[in-house]
């Protein structure tokens, strides 16, 4: 148990202190207690605080059942790895939001804003949708796994950032507090998340091949963030409907999950334990 090469000590070390200050970080505001200027309401808080297990409960049961079948799946000491790897990945998105323009000490506990508490929960299921897909399958090295894992995740911030700077996302949801944007954002965050992860899921055969799949089965995350951005231009708040119904968000976040969905029903399952690469083979691709 715990025999890890000198990669995967350093990876255990480096996720275990990024998750440990991101869930402290997570924690440390929404558990605590309810000062004078905090708005978050009880059932929220609950709510806010049960995301990082859920989320991490999700990954652990992907891992342990379709992980790597020969190394991963079923040993409990390199789910152990990736659940932290999980957790670091959970806080990427609490330091990603911020930057995006959500903060969830201001936005969600002080201002009890709930369109921000709906767009920070659906980063954090998008990022842990895209880290889980990364964990299925077969690969000779850690980085075989955490670094496909990136650039699914890199790809879903740039789209987000994309979609801040064109429709102005932050604003309509920390100012406006518009519920519909909230719902929106994190409709097409899950919707988009479910393809990248899908794209990037699967035996590792070789870096050419999945950079080929990445691109090859995730083009339609593309198509996804024009959508929302332009549905983003047309309903969001403006001096004549300065609070759009909800309705314009949950149904086209509604219609974004469903087309993610669908979209990867329709192609074919990832590949699991079919091409199992060792180490010395891995090597010498290179």
């Amino acid at each position: 148990m715990f025999d890890f090469s000198e990669d995967e000590v350093f990876f255990m070390l480096v996720a275990v202190a990024a998750a440990g200050w991101g869930l402290y970080q997570w924690f440390r505001v929404i558990v605590a207690r309810p000062t004078l200027g905090d708005a978050l309401g009880g059932s929220q808080r609950t709510r806010m605080a049960i995301l990082p297990v859920l989320c991490l409960g999700f990954v652990a049961a992907v891992i342990w059942n379709w992980a790597d079948p020969i190394a991963v799946a079923g040993h409990i000491d390199y789910v152990i790895l990736f659940i932290a790897g999980a957790g670091a990945w959970f806080s990427l998105t609490i330091f990603s939001s911020s930057g995006l323009g959500i903060n969830v000490r201001h936005d969600v506990v002080v201002n009890g804003n709930r369109a921000a508490a709906v767009s920070v929960g659906g980063a954090a299921l998008a990022t842990t949708l895209i880290y889980t897909g990364s964990n299925i399958g077969a690969g000779p090295t850690i980085w075989t796994t955490i670094l496909p894992a990136a650039l699914g995740s890199f790809t879903l911030l740039s789209f987000w950032f994309v979609i801040e700077t064109t429709a102005g996302v932050s604003d309509a949801i920390t100012i406006d507090r518009d519920r519909a944007t909230g719902i929106r954002i994190s409709g097409w965050a899950i919707a988009t998340a479910i393809i990248l992860g899908r794209s990037v899921a699967g035996d590792w055969t070789g870096w050419d091949s999945t950079f080929e799949d990445f691109v090859t089965l995730g083009w339609p995350s593309a198509v996804l963030t024009a959508t929302a951005i332009a549905i983003q231009m047309r309903f969001r708040p403006s001096p004549e409907v300065p609070h759009p119904s909800e309705r314009s968000g949950m149904l086209p976040a509604l219609v974004m999950v469903l087309f993610a969905i669908l979209y990867v029903m329709s192609i074919s399952p990832p590949e699991i334990g079919e091409h199992v690469i060792t180490y010395e083979e891995y090597m010498n691709l290179r």
